[in-house]
Formats: C-alpha cells, sequence, structure tokens
C-alpha cells in the first residue's frame, strides 16, 4: 500500500513529471514546482518558480514559505528534481552547449539549497543511462560498470549524481537516483521526440523517415508510464542508491521499424547513418530491491502511440 507523503516536484513541466503526477495524484500531497507560462493546468499546491534563474535570497524565501505552507506537517517529505536544460543529443553549438551547462549548475545549486532549507526525508534524482554508458560497446551495464559520458549532458548527469549523493549523505537522508534507458510515450508538446515517436510523425505528416543508426542497434526501452510506477515503488520503499531503470531486455531498431511500417506502410526510408549503438543495461538491482519487472513494450505500444500522434494532427 502506497504511503501517504509529500512529494515535492522541482521541474513538474517536464514530462516524466506529468505522467507520474497524473498517475499518483490521489497517493500523495504534491507541491509542484515550475515556471507558470509552461504549465498547462497548474494544480493548487503549483507554485510558480524558475530554477534555471540564478539564485535571489527575497524570491527564495518567498518559495520556501510557500512550499512550507503546502505540507501536511504530520508526512514525511520527499525532494524530486525533474528539472533539468538539454537533451543526451542536444545542439553541438558551442553557445547553446554553454547556456545549457549554465542552466544546469544554477539547477543543481538551486535545489541543493532548497534540499538544506527543508530538510527531506529522501531526495529523488532522475539520471541517465543513456549519457552515462558507452553506447559503442555491445555489452551489459551495471550500476558499478564506469561511467563514460560521451556528452556534455552525460558529463553534468553524472557531475550531479555525484554533489547530490554527497549532499544526502551531509543530510543522513536515503538518495535514490535512476539511471533510465531510453524514455518514450507520448509528450502532447513535443510529439515526434524520440525514434517511434519520430518515425510515426515523419511518416504520417512527410511520407519519408530518416534512419540515424543501423537498424541492428539495440536499446533499452521504457515507457513513461513505467517510470511513474517506479518513482512509486522508490518513494513507497524509501530506496537508497543508484539503479539502472529500463525494461528486461532491448529492443532493436528493426524491431521498432516493422512496427512502424505495419501502420505506415507507404513511408519511405532514408539511412543517414549506419553506425550501431548499444545499450544494453542489467536492470537486477532495482528489481531485487522491488520485485518489479519491467517488459519491453514499445513495439506493443507503438499504435496507440500512433494513433494518438494521428488524432493531434488531425485537430490541428
Amino acid at each position: 500500500m502506497t504511503k501517504a507523503k509529500n512529494v515535492i516536484l522541482v521541474g513538474s513541466t517536464s514530462v516524466l513529471a506529468e505522467y507520474f503526477y497524473a498517475s499518483c495524484i490521489h497517493q500523495y500531497n504534491f507541491v509542484n514546482i515550475c515556471r507558470f507560462n509552461r504549465s498547462k493546468n497548474p494544480s493548487a499546491n503549483c507554485i510558480d518558480f524558475d530554477f534555471s534563474a540564478e539564485f535571489n535570497r527575497d524570491l527564495f524565501d518567498d518559495l520556501l514559505s510557500s512550499i512550507r505552507s503546502s505540507l501536511v506537517d504530520s508526512l514525511e517529505t520527499v525532494l524530486c528534481l525533474f528539472a533539468w536544460a538539454g537533451t543526451p543529443r542536444s545542439s553541438s553549438d558551442p553557445a547553446s552547449r554553454l547556456s545549457i551547462e549554465h542552466n544546469n549548475n544554477i539547477i543543481i545549486s538551486n535545489f541543493t539549497f532548497l534540499a538544506k532549507s527543508i530538510c527531506p526525508s529522501q531526495i529523488f534524482f532522475l539520471s541517465s543511462a543513456g549519457g552515462l554508458y558507452d553506447g559503442s560497446l555491445n555489452t551489459i551495464h551495471t550500476e558499478s560498470s564506469a561511467p563514460l559520458p560521451a556528452s556534455p549532458y552525460g558529463i553534468q548527469k553524472l557531475t550531479a549524481e555525484s554533489l547530490f549523493a554527497s549532499l544526502a549523505h551531509d543530510l543522513s537522508v536515503p538518495i535514490c537516483i535512476y539511471r533510465i534507458s531510453c524514455a518514450y510515450g507520448l509528450n502532447t508538446r513535443f510529439p515526434d521526440q524520440g525514434v517511434l515517436n519520430k518515425w510515426l510523425f515523419d511518416g504520417l505528416v512527410n511520407g519519408e523517415i530518416n534512419i540515424y543508426n543501423d537498424l541492428s542497434s539495440e536499446l533499452n526501452f521504457i515507457s513513461y508510464d513505467q517510470i511513474s510506477v517506479a518513482i512509486e515503488m522508490g518513494i513507497d520503499q524509501d530506496l537508497n542508491g543508484i539503479f539502472n531503470l529500463g525494461s528486461c531486455q532491448s529492443t532493436s531498431l528493426s524491431d521498432i521499424y516493422r512496427s512502424v511500417m505495419e501502420l505506415v506502410p507507404s513511408i519511405r526510408s532514408h539511412h543517414i547513418d549506419n553506425s550501431v549503438r548499444f545499450l544494453n543495461i542489467d536492470c537486477t538491482k532495482f528489481e531485487q530491491a522491488t520485485g518489479c519487472i519491467f517488459e519491453p513494450l514499445i513495439c506493443h505500444d507503438a499504435i496507440k502511440i500512433f494513433t494518438k500522434i494521428r488524432e493531434s494532427l488531425m485537430f490541428k
């Protein structure tokens, strides 16, 4: 049974935060922190604050006051960081990269100050398996595998892991860090995000798709809904440590390609790059801690995502 807790979502307009909030809205007392201009439907406990803005003591004092007035005193408080700038394949433009790195450094600093101010019972951070592990080798990565981030995004995720682990140690609270594999699902703001969505969207709109890796590539995928379940388990069981989070086995791009072709059979394919990419992760540690195993469902979910994308295009 889910324990009632205060759950503070920093960056509550991220797609993972939105899915988690929607799935657990009746289980927890949520305090959502976001920029209102990015929130479609601010909840009653939604606080307007930009975590990527330079620290301002007066504004932060107002934030702390709003948070404390929204918490239920008798409940434990979990602090979750969803806010993050950039993606694993962000622009290589130097100016854009520096801006993203600067924003994330501010987010890390502000989140650290918030944690020290409210002293939560648990800290949650969503990291990236794809950003940390070497994707050129067909090997299975465990949590003890040496990280080899190949992008500024991965480097900053790894830095944040270390900083937040030290923060949790100083506060004497558990920290749950999920190294999430390739996440997928429908993001209404960016319906063409992710390989499955991109192929379905481009197939419907343009009648053609670009393929950027060899179809023999194998990647581990996990859905937004499955991630929501995992976050709920991590909070409910007070998980502590670093956990790979993905499905129990990887899926080849050729399998996803076949699913797309069944739904949009008339599309033309252009092979842009034939490099082979791998993301095979071992999720045994999470499975042993929670008793939960996530099956690979991306091909099964293709028709559901296809239907939603097609409906969204019809109403434009």
